[in-house]
């Protein structure tokens, strides 16, 4: 595709200088004139992210947002130090090209989003979806959901705006390197491209440390905020002041290894990594030196051609995605989320591609109709008018999404049953992510009656599935006046010697030492038994169980605990749904749908959550016990599971019981399973009467 004026065909992220007074350095003359194989790599980015998104084959396709880091590192420091060096920079007119580039578009969005969410989503929802729009007015998305949202797990489908925290990284970076060049330019000393280079190139090197510490140990801050990914920026930066005439840039077989290298190494990122991978740290270096590779070895230096890499993401096809690839990152992922919304369901494949395609369609029209007549100055023309555009704009935003919060999400919108059944989400406790030095230190949850001395009655250990049964086992413990601990921690099993290190919750390779000392704190306290919860099947289905590993640490563990004289009881799981369970019964309340149809359903596959029967046989041969609940949830006609009694949301999501479902659900599963079916505070014959009585019969869809 051959070059085109900046001014008619700029980047897609940045509006290009035209005409510079002074010929620039080497490195940055290269972002100067219009490079197709940019916008390539960004259709390469943004089709990994939208199918990463869409569940479609690309398991690692978050990567590309850090393709894009270093892509907008690249162009912004390019531009910013030319203008320099031709005395055209200012910071008025580098914001308002900024504005021109992000603003208009990401408004439009959301304001759209706003008002299609307004017939879709909850109260309960539409409140934070506001937030989440405000907070992106002011170019903090990602401290909101940091706050808020773990961006690999499920709750994240649920918020329509949460892919805008790469947006708010970019905004604040904007706000920082143009002062850092200016200052750098001005020095003098500085000013020399080896210097710059060299300070951007510790710089990038120190940011990545960071980010490497903080993936290790506070993962959620090191993928959400600024200064942990810095150094991708920063690695664009490096690239815009490497010469393309020196070295072996120059040669050109040089340049035709290197961009294979840089792309394979991209591409190798999108398919091999996975929600499991620790991100960004280590696992970034990858996707963000293969993109400073493919754009350095494809600077125009005098050798002809760009190389057959270049070409290829140089196709007009390509370099078309890549020009609209701004709108479609803003448009795919409300679109998904609210067509799964609208349809209270995971979507099949086929209805996810037609999204896309719509969402296709909608990029290409905000490309044409909203991000052009603005970079063009069509709209706008004059500086202050941008800025008057762009600020109320943003102002719009903002006062819709504080509206939205301090409303509750206009409830009246719903039958107040209905926000009622919604607001079960939120009905959830005893929710403790303990470490390990929490363990070493003694401080475990106390449930129960206060105990008296040392001892401890009942221990409870395990992941998020322990976390929700806790208020049925507190709730039996003061019956009988007995007290408890509890040590858990998501996505982290409690088998001595087991590894949980599938999901960006778990303790990771810390789990060891977890479980090693909560063992041992066990042997300390001798309680009278010992409640093992988890979501077994899990860890049994898990890629690193291959040779049953985790049954045999299931099973040792089993035996530890009943050599230090308490009796183990495994707690198998509740039932799992995959929808989202008190949003489908609000909607089911409006008549919407059918909650008997989408409920889960018995199958031999669940007996004893997939353990392995000798494991099964083995727990059993310790003295321990397997208690299952799943047969409570059944329906009168035990052909499905349960989600309501009459008015009370027993799931504050598909699969974890809310507090006031664990309470009437696994009360007397515990009760029975410590051997106090019959005791006194228990309430003996009656408390199995009412048990009996409460077993649910008929539809589960809630009644007023």
């Amino acid at each position: 595709m051959p070059d085109r004026e900046p001014e008619r065909r700029p980047h897609v992220s940045d509006e290009l200088p035209s005409q510079p007074a002074t010929r620039p350095a080497d490195g940055l003359a290269s972002a100067l004139s219009y490079r197709p194989e940019i916008d390539g790599l960004r259709a390469l980015a943004v089709l990994a992210v939208v199918l990463y998104h869409a569940d479609i084959g690309v398991p690692g396709g978050f990567a590309g947002v850090d393709v894009f880091f270093v892509i907008s590192g690249f162009l912004i420091t390019s531009l910013i130090w030319t203008d320099l060096q031709s005395g055209k920079f200012t910071f008025a007119g580098f914001w308002e090209r900024r504005a021109r580039r992000i603003v208009p578009a990401m408004v439009a969005v959301t304001l759209a989003t706003l008002a299609a969410a307004w017939f879709i989503l909850l109260p309960i929802d539409y409140g934070k979806l506001g937030t989440a729009a405000a907070s992106q007015a002011v170019f903090a998305a990602n401290i909101y959901y940091l706050r808020h949202i773990n961006y690999f797990t499920r709750a994240a489908e649920f918020h329509p705006l949460v892919h805008t925290w790469s947006l708010a990284v970019e905004e604040q970076f904007y706000m920082v390197v143009p002062f850092v060049l200016w200052a750098l330019y001005r020095s003098g000393i500085l000013r020399s491209r080896g210097v710059v280079a060299a300070l951007v190139g510790t710089g990038c090197a120190a940011g990545l440390a960071l980010s490497v510490h903080r993936v290790a140990h506070h993962p959620m801050p090191a993928f959400y905020l600024l200064s942990s990914r810095a150094w991708e920026l920063l690695m664009g930066s490096f690239v815009a002041f490497v010469p393309a005439s020196r070295g072996m840039l120059r040669l050109r077989t040089y340049r035709e290894a290197l961009s294979v290298i840089g792309l394979c190494a991209v591409v190798v990122s999108f398919a091999l990594y996975s929600s499991q991978t620790r991100f960004p740290g280590l696992a970034a270096i990858p996707p963000c030196l293969g993109t400073a590779l493919v754009i350095a070895a494809n600077a125009p230096c005098g050798q002809g051609a760009s190389t057959c890499i270049g070409a290829a993401l140089s196709l007009r096809p390509v370099v078309f995605i890549g020009l609209i690839s701004y709108s479609l990152y803003l448009w795919h992922w409300p679109m998904l989320v609210l067509g799964r919304e609208f349809a209270l369901k995971p979507l099949g494949v086929p209805q996810r591609l037609v999204l896309l395609g719509v969402a296709f369609a909608l990029a290409a029209v905000s490309w044409k109709c909203v991000e052009q007549p603005f970079r063009r100055r069509v709209l706008g023309r004059s500086r202050r008018s941008m800025f008057a555009i762009a600020g109320a704009g943003l102002l719009a935003v903002l006062a819709l999404g504080i509206a939205c919060r301090r409303t509750g999400g206009f409830p009246q919108r719903y039958p107040r049953h209905a926000v009622e059944l919604a607001n079960a989400v939120n009905d959830k406790s005893f929710i403790n992510e303990m470490s390990v030095a929490d363990v070493a230190a003694g401080r475990l949850v106390a449930i129960g009656a206060a105990g008296a001395g040392s001892r401890r009655d009942v221990v409870v250990w395990g992941d998020s599935q322990a976390m929700a049964a806790l208020p049925a086992v507190d709730r039996v413990l003061r019956e009988v006046g007995w007290s408890g601990e509890a040590a858990t921690h998501s996505a982290t099993a409690p088998a001595i010697g087991w590894v949980s290190a599938d999901s960006p919750w778990s303790l990771g390779e810390e789990s060891e030492p977890f479980n090693r000392l909560v063992a041992q704190h066990i042997e300390g306290r001798r309680p009278k038994a010992v409640i093992l919860a988890a979501s077994w099947p899990g860890y049994v289905h898990s890629p690193r169980n291959a040779g049953r590993q985790f049954d045999t640490a299931l099973a040792e563990t089993v035996r530890r605990i009943a050599a230090a004289g308490a009796k183990p009881i495994v707690l198998l799981t509740v039932p799992h749904h995959q929808f989202d369970v008190p949003r489908a019964l609000a909607q089911a309340t409006l008549g919407r749908i059918d909650i008997r149809r989408w409920c889960a359903v018995p199958s031999s596959a669940e007996r004893f959550d997939g353990i392995d029967g000798k494991t099964v046989e083995a727990i059993e041969a310790a003295g321990g016990r397997i208690v299952d609940p799943k047969p409570r949830f059944l329906d009168g006609t035990r052909r499905y599971y349960i989600v309501n009694l009459g008015n009370t949301v027993l799931y504050r999501e598909g699969g974890h019981l809310s507090t006031r479902g664990a309470v009437l659900m696994l009360t007397p599963v515990i009760r029975e399973a410590l051997g106090l079916a019959g005791h006194p505070a228990g309430g003996p014959a009656s408390e199995g009467r009412r048990s009996r009585a409460a077993t649910p019969r008929g539809s589960p869809v809630p009644r007023r």
